[in-house]
């Protein structure tokens, strides 16, 4: 586990996950990848009070690992702060949406790598993807 702590938040970046500047977080289980947003990102966000999610089963998704991505959103989290557009990590077919998120969107900050995970796709993660010390290294750097 990665701390990170910068403007004054301290956040957690578990090693087993793959990341994306634009703070997504991934894990590839088999080709069927998790996707959610990261600790910092959510503690960024402060208290999310609607996510949106713009895909269903079925539907096909591609991802980006960059902060300004040439690929539409699938989901977007709307919080006491601002609006976030979140994108995937990989491409492939939806599989499941956190249909949980829409009665209690807190869940992304109560349990942002577990119960907060926004969808998953079967399919692969993209290249260019960070671990977890990149991930790191990187928001302290932005």
């Amino acid at each position: 586990m990665v701390k990170i702590e910068k403007d004054g938040i301290t956040a957690d970046v578990p090693d087993n996950l793959k990341y994306g500047k634009s703070h997504v977080w991934a894990k590839d289980e088999a080709g069927v990848v998790t996707i959610g947003i990261t600790d910092y990102g959510q503690k960024s966000l402060k208290e999310i009070v609607l996510v949106d999610i713009m895909v269903g089963e079925g539907d096909e998704v591609s991802g980006s690992p960059d902060e300004q991505p040439s690929v539409d959103p699938f989901a977007s989290l709307e919080s006491t702060k601002a609006v976030a557009e979140i994108f995937a990590l990989a491409n492939g077919s939806v599989t499941a949406v956190n249909t949980e998120l829409d009665d209690d969107p807190t869940i992304v900050n109560q349990d942002p790598y577990g119960k907060g995970w926004i969808i998953k796709v079967k399919g692969s993660l993209v290249g260019g993807v960070l671990d977890a010390a990149a991930y790191a290294n990187f928001v302290k750097s932005s």
